[in-house]
């Protein structure tokens, strides 16, 4: 089959040796045509085979052999037919090329149902790209962009998305009493998809791992690679709700997280959220979270699983800037 592709597309025996038949298909059925090209094209290729080669317009044109071939090259991203129709075939391919961009996490199903969810992606990830190439650009050491979808558990959304009327002093000793709602945590996979390990070497810590969890209508948020659970995280709090420093965290490496939802139900963006590794609940205070459509569908797309763009690399945040300022809400702040 490779070789049969591989003729298809020189096209030089398709024009000669075929010309004057009727119908390929006659020796080759019509399905395994389209199943060779998905599996052994990539969009790129099918997309100067359709412009080159008018013997298999037909086969090319096919929506089946596109989905085929975007399935082989990203297996995590599960998209309507529609999406890949002549008309809408040139957008889609040029957005799925930014979504490319970034490390998809492992064992999530990235949905795209619209061209309008396609684009959203698209723009988020490529403006996440270009803060992480901006980082490596400025002596940077470390720039991650992640797609991950982030389940949060349902029994417990409801009261911890709400505001707290009154605050309580929480240390150590209580912390097991505070209502969390806690997420999914999410391993942070390295350019080659394999799993990133902050340090190197004797006593290096396990996989670099991004927890989260809701209090009091706050995003809190942690990076570890010690291995714990996120209901093993310490949470600490003065009596004004202001989160307490960890002064055992603060020799440890300093990283900057950019956290945006890509969703209808909720628009969620947390630009420069400084995070020392291993230390305790960080809240996530650089941004908003706006329910576009109520608070009932927004608690029921956090139960089901919203799918997040994370833009993680070393350092503090630069150039902070007032939100009120900079209200381009899918830039991530470098």
């Amino acid at each position: 089959a490779p070789a049969s592709v591989s003729l298809f597309v020189t096209g030089e025996r398709s024009t000669r040796a075929m010309s004057g038949m009727s119908s390929f298909g006659i020796f080759v059925p019509r399905h395994l045509i389209q199943d060779c090209l998905a599996m052994y094209l990539g969009t790129a290729d099918l997309a100067r085979l359709e412009v080159a080669d008018t013997f298999m317009k037909s086969a090319v044109e096919d929506i089946g052999t596109w989905l085929g071939s975007v399935n082989a090259e990203m297996p995590s991203v599960v998209m309507d037919p529609s999406l890949l129709s002549a008309s809408n075939r040139g957008r889609t391919l040029a957005m799925l090329k930014d979504i490319a961009r970034a490390s998809i996490a492992d064992g999530v199903e990235v949905p795209l149902r619209s061209i309008d969810d396609a684009r959203k992606l698209a723009r988020l990830v490529a403006n996440a790209s270009k803060a992480a190439n901006g980082h490596m650009s400025r002596s940077g050491n470390f720039a991650e962009v992640l797609v991950t979808k982030i389940a949060f558990d349902a029994d417990t959304v409801g009261a911890a998305r709400e505001h707290a009327a009154h605050v309580e002093a929480v240390h150590d000793d209580d912390a097991g009493s505070v209502s969390l709602c806690f997420g999914s945590a999410i391993v942070v996979p390295d350019e080659q998809g394999h799993v990133w390990r902050w340090q190197q070497g004797a006593g290096a810590g396990g996989p670099l791992r991004l927890h989260f969890a809701w209090h009091s209508g706050a995003l809190l948020v942690s990076v570890r690679d010690d291995g714990l659970r996120s209901d093993q995280i310490e949470f600490l709090m003065d009596q004004h709700g202001s989160m307490l420093a960890d002064p055992r965290a603060m020799h440890r490496e300093p990283l900057t997280v950019d956290i945006m939802s890509c969703s209808n139900s909720m628009m969620l963006n947390h630009r420069g959220v400084a995070l020392r590794l291993n230390s305790h609940w960080q809240v996530a205070s650089s941004g908003f979270c706006v329910h576009t459509r109520g608070t009932a569908a927004a608690l029921d797309a956090l139960t089901q699983g919203v799918v997040f763009v994370i833009s993680l690399r070393d350092g503090m945040p630069e150039n902070m800037m007032p939100l009120a300022k900079s209200l381009h809400l899918d830039t991530p702040q470098r």
